[in-house]
């Protein structure tokens, strides 16, 4: 998915860089970071991302939630692959 590389580097930076994740999972239409720092998140950013529809901290659930739409496993496998594997599916 070369096509989303820039994407998900971009994603996880935003997020507070690959130190700052401990795990990402996905929905239907949702990245869902678990963020050790979720302050260190750029919201603005996300949102000016081509590809990103919003993002949003979900106090409830304690999740970085960053909206991609349908295309959205597609940049998950990207993100974990640049992770090295931290993620656990939906």
């Amino acid at each position: 998915m070369e096509k989303y590389d820039s994407l998900a580097t971009a994603i996880i930076r935003n997020v507070g860089g690959a130190g700052n994740v401990n795990k990402v999972i996905h929905c239907v239409t949702r990245l869902r970071f678990y963020l050790k720092d979720p302050s260190m998140a750029n919201t603005g950013a996300l949102m000016k991302l081509d590809k990103v529809a919003g993002a949003v901290y979900n106090e409830l659930l304690r999740q970085y939630q960053v909206v991609i739409g349908p295309r959205v496993a597609d940049v998950y496998d990207v993100v974990v692959d640049q992770l090295g594997g931290w993620g656990d599916g939906p």
